[in-house]
C-alpha cells in the first residue's frame, strides 16, 4: 500500500508544475478547465487509481495493492470483534 502511495505522489509531484500552469491559465479562462482534467489524466497513476485503463476495476494495480488489502483486514478485525463477542467458536 505504502509503495503504490508513493509512487502516486511522486508521480504527481514530477508532473506538478505543467498542471499547475494550466490550472494558472484555467482560473483565467474557464473553458479551458477541461484541459486541466485531461492532463491530469494522462498521468498512469491517477489513471490506475480511477480504473479507466482495466476492463475491471478489480485488474488495477490499486484495487491489488490497497483495497484487497483493506478488506482483509477489515474481515480480520470483523472476525476478531465477532469472536470478543462470543458470535463465532474458536478454531
Amino acid at each position: 500500500m505504502q509503495n503504490y502511495l508513493e509512487e502516486l505522489e511522486k508521480e504527481f509531484r514530477e508532473k506538478y508544475k505543467d498542471i499547475s500552469e494550466l490550472q494558472r491559465t484555467a482560473e483565467l479562462d474557464p473553458t479551458k478547465q477541461v484541459e486541466v482534467w485531461e492532463k491530469i489524466l494522462t498521468l498512469p497513476m491517477i489513471r490506475d487509481l480511477l480504473g479507466l485503463d482495466e476492463s475491471k476495476f478489480e485488474e488495477t494495480r490499486f484495487s491489488d495493492c490497497f483495497l484487497s488489502k483493506y478488506q482483509d483486514a477489515i474481515y480480520l478485525m470483523k472476525r476478531e470483534v465477532a469472536r470478543r463477542k462470543n458470535l463465532l467458536q474458536p478454531k
